[in-house]
């Protein structure tokens, strides 16, 4: 009888041993997001807003920018996708994210014990980048201090020629230093504009992004909602917005993206890359 006992015991050990290593690479990942305006608590300690909504996350392979992961709900029995970048409605959503971040990894992509970030808080484009996140890693700050200079961080797609929007929304009297795009997935004869909802022309990047790496941004013109002022301390035009009863009507932060062929559609063409300045009146 015993030895019966030991049999079946050692068929279940041989079982739960051959079967765990195939689901074992399956990483489900969660982290709070904060986002820290320079205020401090009693104790010393910072004084942290939690972000459950307009957010978005671009979730990439360690160390390879130019390689989104592929994504599926946390937390979830089915095999349910989950897109990539997450946008900032996946991110809200009870049935995706919940109000953090939260993904599983797919297994099938080799080191996946371990992913880069980019979050970006919508409101105004405030990004932290994360490198090296795990399974370990629960707390996300964004560093969203007035008057210091920030650098934020939105993926773009050449899928279309269409003015789109980045999802990142300009705040009145944001002051933009400078705007470079850096290239990923290189596309010849190519170039990005970046603008506003109404005016997506005002900063090209470039001439072309045939060659992977930074594409220097250069500015087309004022338009009719942005403004350039020369900076002596930098050498360079600053831009900023004009905020009056045209900006009212949209204020996204867009990009175009031209060729002079038909576009095809790809994997993400790269990140736009922009440092700013806020000091609210």
């Amino acid at each position: 009888m015993k030895k019966r006992i030991w049999i079946g015991l050692l068929s279940l050990v041989l079982v739960v041993a051959f079967a765990f290593p195939a689901m074992a690479v399956w990483k489900d990942m969660h982290a709070t997001v904060y986002k820290w305006t320079g205020g401090y608590n009693q104790d010393g300690s910072p004084g942290l807003t939690r972000l459950t909504s307009g957010v978005i996350v671009s979730v990439l392979k360690h160390d390879n920018d130019s390689l989104l992961e592929t994504l599926y709900v946390a937390d979830s029995q089915k095999f349910t996708s989950l897109a990539n970048p997450i946008t900032a409605a996946l991110f809200a959503s009870s049935s995706y994210c919940n109000g953090e971040v939260a993904f599983r990894v797919d297994p099938a992509e080799s080191g996946d014990s371990e992913v880069d970030l980019i979050v970006t808080d919508t409101n105004g484009g405030y990004t932290a980048v994360v490198s090296g996140f795990n399974e370990y890693t629960h707390t996300i700050i964004i560093d969203e201090r007035p008057n210091v200079v920030h650098h934020g961080q939105i993926r773009f797609k050449y899928s279309t020629t269409d003015q789109t929007s980045t999802g990142v929304t300009l705040l009145s009297g944001q002051l933009l230093h400078k705007i470079i795009t850096s290239v990923t997935t290189n596309l010849a004869n190519t170039y990005a504009a970046i603008g506003t909802g109404q005016d997506a022309s005002a900063i090209k990047a470039g001439d072309s992004l045939a060659s992977k790496g930074w594409v220097q941004t250069s500015y087309e013109s004022e338009g009719s909602i942005w403004k350039m002022v020369w900076s002596t301390h930098s050498g360079g035009y600053h831009m900023y917005p004009v905020y009056g009863s045209v900006m009212t009507n949209d204020t996204s932060l867009t990009y175009s993206v031209s060729s002079g062929g038909t576009p095809a559609a790809s994997a993400q063409t790269g990140s736009i890359h922009f440092w700013f300045s806020y000091g609210p009146k």
